[in-house]
């Protein structure tokens, strides 16, 4: 299956200027070696291809070729014959506009010439074939791929299949791909296709499109996590709002340790100190009168939060008042009859008597 259209337009660029300059670079190289014979041809490969033997020191650079690493770029110019270079150049006419849109025509290059030299270094370490050389621009174009479907999975693609054209969504074009890669790489070995440099070049370009794109341009929403620098605002909220959380509960156990070590420092406590802090409870809670708790820890311990006499120890001069004949009406001369207590009312406050 070829794509040969989208109906996906520009929106951000009126030309897709480097798309059509690389397009001219591929043709316009094809057709040199078509004109000049096989044996120009040959010479540009043995020079200008890549080798992964000049790069896993199992080959001597001999004296007058191009300068290894130059090769992770040439050799993405160049084609082996007429049907390699029409599928790729359809499939760079049909995404490099919307890519070229997303990224800008300055980043799009870089973008273009990264993926290539991923997904050459890619075919280099896991192909396994040491003295193939490896030529065409289907790497870069692995990388677009990638770039594509990111930003656009469900734009409609013309496919041409069985010389009709069907139209399908871009992810189920971008799914089927994927699925040859992988089966070329662990069905028999013998074919042409560098199907490392494929895959190799569809990683670049998930990794490098959050890198290069514009800020205006989203993510579709299925892909919306893999933007990890340019987010939306919903998106952003939501990370503050984690942050925050995630800061809120650092603070609490941190606080929650604190108090934990403070309790473990401090003495236990006596019996008096776990009698009154009882009955200051219990006074708090309105179950005690004030009367009845500062008799009994004495007068002002209320106010001080801590006992002023011990229970059980030597009287004191301002000790409890002692209580009136049942039998009789009036209290003695010198202490006048305690005031009856009264429990707190448990009603709201504009209700509350007293």
């Amino acid at each position: 299956m070829l794509p040969i259209g989208d109906n996906n337009p520009t929106q951000h660029i009126k030309k897709p200027y480097v798309t059509y300059g690389l397009m001219i670079a591929c043709i316009g190289i094809f057709v040199l070696e078509a004109v000049f014979g096989s044996r120009f041809s040959q010479q540009n490969i043995y020079n200008f291809a890549v080798y992964p033997a000049l790069f896993t020191n199992e080959a001597a650079v001999p004296v007058g070729e191009v300068f290894p690493y130059l090769r992770l770029v040439s050799y993405q110019f160049l084609h082996g014959d007429i049907w390699h270079l029409a599928g790729n150049m359809l499939a760079l006419w049909v995404v490099g506009d919307n890519v070229e849109d997303a990224l800008g025509h300055a980043r799009y290059l870089a973008f273009y010439l990264l993926g290539g030299i991923v997904a050459a270094l890619g075919q280099v370490y896991f192909a396994g074939a040491p003295f193939t050389p490896m030529i065409g621009a289907s790497g870069s174009i692995s990388a677009l791929f990638a770039a594509y479907l990111l930003m656009h999975p469900f734009a409609r693609f013309v496919l041409l299949f069985l010389f009709f054209p069907i139209t399908v969504p871009a992810i189920a074009f971008f799914g089927i791909w994927f699925a040859q890669q992988v089966f070329g790489i662990i069905g028999p070995t013998g074919s042409n296709v560098a199907w490392w440099a494929h895959l190799g070049g569809f990683a670049a370009g998930f990794l490098l499109t959050p890198l290069l794109k514009h800020k205006s341009i989203p993510f579709d929403p299925m892909f919306a996590w893999a933007d990890v620098l340019h987010r939306t605002p919903t998106q952003k909220r939501w990370q503050r709002y984690k942050r925050q959380s995630h800061k809120a509960r650092e603070i609490a156990e941190r606080a929650n340790n604190v108090t934990r070590m403070r309790v473990t420092k401090r003495p236990p406590l006596s019996p008096e100190q776990a009698a009154f802090k009882a009955d200051y409870r219990a006074y708090l809670d309105s179950l005690l009168s004030r009367q009845e708790f500062e008799a009994r820890w004495g007068e002002g311990s209320i106010s001080l939060g801590r006992p002023t006499h011990v229970p059980g120890s030597a009287p004191q001069p301002w000790g409890p008042a002692e209580p009136a004949d049942p039998g009789s009406k009036t209290a003695p001369d010198d202490q006048a009859a305690p005031k009856p207590h009264r429990r707190r009312s448990v009603m709201p406050s504009s209700n509350r008597r007293d």
